[in-house]
């Protein structure tokens, strides 16, 4: 991951955290080739780490909410084209649209969602992004986790996938037209923890390019 990549993430994360309760266990999550690339955070109650294996969004013991997703495109030689499914839309945040969750080790190794959009995106020198773009969390055998289908991938993690809109008596997500592996889950520190890595992140990269000038 490139500073650039990383001061945005970061970006993106603080802006999670401090929109999110005090006791909240912020985790964020990457996910890489070979079509895309992106992040995507998730606020997941103490209640869902509480114990391994697969717990529900119940809202009573366990309650996950969707916080943020960024998903960029890899396109060669043009400039990349980045959907935006928080941040002002009226997708995300959201506390529904995680089915349940995976837990290993007393830490998030896995999400199940519903599928969420749609972000348009338009003018693209690519006409292949152009259109209407849904987003899930899964597996590639389906979007709800079992024992058969964690069996088919390892780590647990999942995948992302993308869906392309369609629009005939009403619209909707079609099939899945790309998918990325999720790389990892991980915590993201406290507001005051984070907001020192955002400085000391945003101050390397400034330096950098001043350097480089």
């Amino acid at each position: 991951m490139n500073v650039a990549r990383i001061v945005a993430f970061a970006l993106a994360a603080a802006l999670s955290v401090l929109s999110a309760p005090a006791s909240a266990i912020i985790y964020g999550s990457n996910f890489d080739p070979p079509d895309f690339f992106g992040t995507a955070t998730f606020d997941v109650s103490n209640g869902c780490l509480s114990s391994n294996g697969f717990h529900n969004n119940d809202h009573d013991t366990c309650t996950v909410t969707w916080l943020t997703a960024v998903v960029t495109f890899r396109e060669t030689p043009a400039t990349a084209h980045t959907l935006t499914f928080s941040f002002g839309t009226p997708i995300l945040p959201s506390n529904t649209a995680v089915f349940d969750v995976l837990v290993q080790g007393g830490e998030l190794a896995g999400v199940d969602s519903a599928i969420i959009g749609a972000v348009t995106t338009s003018g693209d020198p690519n006409p292949t992004f152009n259109g209407s773009w849904y987003i899930s969390f899964g597996t590639q055998s389906s979007n709800l986790f079992s024992a058969d289908a964690l069996s088919s991938f390892a780590p647990a993690l999942g995948n992302v996938f993308l869906y392309r809109q369609i629009c005939d008596d009403g619209c909707r997500p079609g099939p899945i037209v790309e998918t990325a592996t999720v790389d990892s889950f991980f915590r993201i520190p406290e507001p005051a923890t984070l907001s020192l890595l955002v400085a000391a992140l945003g101050f390397g990269w400034v330096s950098r390019r001043k350097h480089s000038g």
